[in-house]
């Protein structure tokens, strides 16, 4: 391989940026993983509780839910108890969707 192909191929490391705090290269080396949870359509006291609480609501979302239903909080708890555990300790860098499949 070329000096110039190993250079094009070589990742960079992003700066931190003071708004959205420290890299997952900074905090990979003290064995801090970086990742975040998107929830989709969840029952929850969110927006007033509309998606709780509005049976019309709930229907609509679920219809564009591969799962066919709204989540419940323990679901999306769950997943953040996996993403937390040591199990999963080779996952960094990443946003989990945890949506039952919605708007696909």
């Amino acid at each position: 391989m070329s000096a110039q192909a190993r250079r094009s191929t070589r990742r960079r490391r992003p700066p931190s940026s003071p708004s959205r705090g420290p890299s997952p290269f900074e905090l990979g080396p003290r064995g801090i993983r970086v990742n975040s949870i998107a929830p989709g359509p969840t029952a929850t006291d969110f927006n007033g509780g509309a998606m709780r609480d509005d049976p019309e609501l709930r229907d609509g979302l679920a219809a564009r839910t591969a799962l066919g239903r709204v989540g419940e909080p323990d679901e999306i708890a769950d997943a953040i108890v996996a993403l937390a555990s040591n199990d999963l300790r080779w996952i960094t860098a990443e946003r989990i969707e945890v949506s039952g499949g919605s708007l696909l």
